[in-house]
């Protein structure tokens, strides 16, 4: 009988939780009815959106926003849509893109951003997305929750903004910077695309017009102005600041032609105008760094007018401040870096690599070295791309073997090299320099005599090159061929540019 009973309470209270667990969840449903409700249905639902309800309807993200995948929209007024062209309501395909502006994938909180967040729409192009605001418009009824994502109300609407590549070419005023810009598209063979007809007599394939090129644009592919992968802050010169910049810079990009001077120096201007992150007027830095690695003072006074797009913003601006020798650079030739090598009787190892600590113990630096061998006018040789420009020269040689005299010598075996440009034995070649070592001074003195490595940089003269091109730099070892007296070791060869 009391079994009886402990089975009675056990089924009273198991029925007792079963139950309440069901009107708890019932609650649930209740206080959370928008779980079952789509992004399109919240957005008809809504009486201050019944216009972009309708447009909606007519594009094709009306049923997308009815599946099961997540989206966040940031849905415009009724108010913010009044004074929408009609044209574009009328061109199904404008009007996609304009709705797919307000259309992100996933779910997107106002909490999410910190300070920005940085969002592709549906139609590809960049949002900016921050607690209160996307693309600078504000938001007035954020975070509201349906079954497949978020709306947002938002008091104005998103145009469909061009990237800077698409305002670049737009702009009527700055048409030197423009028109430049286009003149770098060329026509490249494209296999994929091509559609084979037949083939000429002497064999040569016949293709379908139009289907075996496309236009490519190297400024393009260096800067990335067209994507939208990234934000960036971009100038553009006007007509006069732009031709000002050319004159300034001809002298150090000057060619055999006036064509091509002129070709070059444009293509140098425009290298560095493009700078990594979005800086608006106001929060221009005192100093900027181009994605080319040049340092400049963008004044604010000299913006003339600025332009959100859809990768960045836009500057047009009056005057750029730059140092030149920033502008043309240093040039480091790596010893290790890839390299012609030559040597008229291998008689030993030679063109090898080692790699060292530097004097604080850390950091590592590598060189490369040749000796052991009995042969004269060895050298490396290096391509480097140069500016019609005087340079000041320096090596940095590390001699780190052979720093114990041998008796009755009272100090290491000196061995001497030089630098040489466009030939290995050119007349204009710098002078020979013997690769510095440096005793360690003992109390009392030491013996046999220690000496050590000299980790500096050695300057070894000035250097002009005419013209702005490719050249020919060289390591050149000893006019000897005495073993031991033409050995090869360098870290590197550095030209300074010399501006006045």
């Amino acid at each position: 009988m009391n079994q009886l009973k402990g089975y009675i309470f056990i089924y009273c209270f198991l029925f007792l939780i079963i139950t309440g667990c069901k009107d708890k969840w019932e609650d649930v449903n209740e206080v959370n009815p928008l779980l079952k409700t789509t992004l399109t249905q919240k957005i008809a639902a809504e009486p201050e959106l019944s216009v972009f309800s309708d447009l909606l309807a007519k594009s094709r993200y009306g049923q997308i926003l009815s599946s099961s995948l997540n989206f966040t929209v940031w849905a415009p007024s009724n108010d913010a849509l009044a004074s929408l062209d009609p044209a574009i309501v009328a061109d199904s395909a404008r009007l996609d893109v304009f709705i797919g502006n307000h259309i992100a994938n996933s779910s997107h909180l106002t909490n999410a951003p910190n300070p920005i967040l940085t969002l592709t729409a549906l139609n590809g192009k960049n949002l900016i997305f921050t607690a209160n605001t996307i693309d600078e418009i504000t938001i007035t009824k954020p975070n509201q929750y349906v079954a497949n994502g978020v709306l947002h109300i938002i008091s104005g609407r998103m145009e469909r903004k061009p990237n800077i590549y698409e305002f670049l070419k737009d702009h009527n005023t700055a048409t030197v910077q423009k028109d430049f810009v286009e003149s770098l598209n060329e026509k490249q063979f494209n296999p994929a695309t091509a559609v084979l007809l037949g083939y000429e007599p002497s064999g040569k394939p016949i293709y379908k017009e139009g289907t075996d090129s496309v236009i490519v644009n190297s400024y393009l592919n260096f800067t990335g102005i067209d994507r939208e992968d990234s934000l960036s802050t971009y100038v553009i010169l006007t007509n006069e600041a732009f031709l000002a910049e050319e004159v300034k810079l001809k002298p150090y990009y000057s060619t055999s032609t006036t064509d091509s001077t002129t070709r070059e120096t444009r293509r140098a201007i425009i290298s560095d105008l493009v700078f990594r992150g979005i800086y608006t007027k106001e929060s221009l830095p005192d100093s900027l760094t181009s994605t080319n690695g040049v340092k400049f003072h963008l004044d604010k006074s000299a913006v003339v007018s600025s332009h959100r797009v859809s990768n960045g913003i836009v500057h047009v601006m009056n005057r750029i401040d730059y140092k030149i020798p920033n502008k043309l650079k240093t040039i480091v030739i790596e010893g290790e870096s890839e390299r012609v090598v030559k040597v008229t009787n291998d008689a030993g190892r030679f063109n090898f690599t080692t790699s060292r600590r530097n004097p604080d113990g850390v950091s590592i630096f590598t060189q490369v070295r040749g000796d052991n061998f009995a042969a004269a006018l060895a050298w490396f040789r290096y391509e480097r791309r140069v500016n019609s420009v005087k340079y000041k020269v320096y090596w940095r040689a590390v001699r780190d073997f052979d720093l114990v005299p041998i008796p009755p010598a009272v100090a290491p075996v000196h061995f001497r090299q030089r630098v040489a440009f466009k030939r290995f034995n050119a007349t204009d070649a710098l002078p020979y320099k013997f690769v510095e070592t440096r005793e360690i001074v003992t109390n009392p003195p030491s013996n046999p005599r220690v000496f050590e490595p000299v980790y500096d940089d050695v300057y070894l003269g000035e250097y002009t090159f005419s013209n702005f091109r490719n050249e020919f730099v060289f390591m050149v070892s000893n006019d000897a061929s005495t073993t031991g007296l033409n050995s090869i070791v360098f870290d590197y060869i550095k030209l300074v540019p010399v501006v006045n």
